[in-house]
This record gives structure tokens, C-alpha cells and sequence, in this order.
């Protein structure tokens, strides 16, 4: 071998060290990236399913207590003895529930009140509130099985649901 072919090897060996660090320093950034990218993805995946685990509970206790109020308002023998549950019911349905309710069960519990309205007006009595106590019962069970039945990959209180049995 010559000193001319030599100096060419070497300095094909020196190119050729070269590109092979700079592939190896691109594969390595690109597994990187890969690699936390897969990280952040499943660290937004713990962080919604935390969120909707936390909705869910606070929807089936706050869909509980508006339930009771309601049944206790539908079985009260009159007005005066419904007074607390009636003013639990307005206080829910006034507050927390419009933040964790869907909008069937928003559509339910906004007929449920016109009808409280309607007893309390006199033109309605308590017994015929039963009805509706129970089937706004249906419906939060319905809402309820429908996240029971979901996936997380996002929640479905903005689309219309059945509702209803």
C-alpha cells in the first residue's frame, strides 16, 4: 500500500467515523424525543383518568343526595314537612349538580323542579311528584352506567345520550 492510498483510507476512515457519531447522536436524540413523548402521553393518560375518576365520584354522590332530597320531597305528606328537602333539592340543583351533571339528566332534574313548582303552587300533589322522582332516578342511573360503560378517552356529557328506559 502506498502512502498516497494510505492517507486516502485514513482519511475515508476519519469521514466515516465521523458521520457514523453524527447517526449515532441522531438516533439517540431521535429515541429521546421518542421516549419522552411516550412518557408525556401516559402521564396525560394517568392525569384525565384521574380527573374523570374524580368527576365520576362526585357525580354518583351528588346525583345520591339530589335523589334523597327528591324522594323525600315526593314522599313528604305535606308541604311543611318537605321544607328541608326542598330547600337541599334547590340548593343542589341551583348549584353543584350544573357543574357535574349531563345534559339528560339536565333536561330530568329541570322537569322534576317545574313539577316541585307546580306542587308548590297547589296544583300538584306530592304523590303525583313520586313519578317524577323516579324517573329522574332513572336517568342518573342511565348517565351513571353510560361513564361506568366508557372509556376514558374522553368524557361524554356533551353529547345527547337516551336518557331514558
Amino acid at each position: 500500500m502506498t502512502q498516497e492510498q494510505h492517507r486516502k483510507l485514513d482519511i475515508a476512515v476519519k469521514i466515516g467515523g465521523f458521520f457514523g457519531v453524527i447517526l449515532t447522536v441522531v438516533i439517540g436524540l431521535y429515541q429521546f424525543h421518542d421516549l419522552r413523548e411516550r412518557e408525556i402521553g401516559q402521564f396525560a393518560d394517568l392525569k384525565e383518568r384521574e380527573f374523570y375518576s374524580e368527576l365520576w365520584r362526585e357525580r354518583l354522590n351528588l346525583y345520591l343526595k339530589t335523589l334523597d332530597a327528591a324522594a323525600r320531597i315526593s314522599t313528604a305528606s305535606s308541604l311543611d314537612e318537605s321544607k328541608e328537602a326542598r330547600a337541599e333539592f334547590r340548593t343542589l340543583f341551583d348549584g353543584s349538580m350544573a357543574v357535574v351533571q349531563d345534559p339528560v339528566v339536565d333536561r330530568a332534574i329541570h322537569e322534576f323542579a317545574s313539577a316541585l313548582d307546580e306542587v308548590e303552587a297547589g296544583s300538584l300533589t306530592h304523590k303525583e311528584l313520586g313519578i317524577h322522582s323516579y324517573q329522574l332516578g332513572r336517568i342518573c342511573y342511565s348517565s351513571l352506567e353510560d361513564s361506568w360503560n366508557k372509556s376514558f378517552g374522553g368524557s361524554s356529557d356533551h353529547s345527547e345520550g337516551s336518557g331514558t328506559e
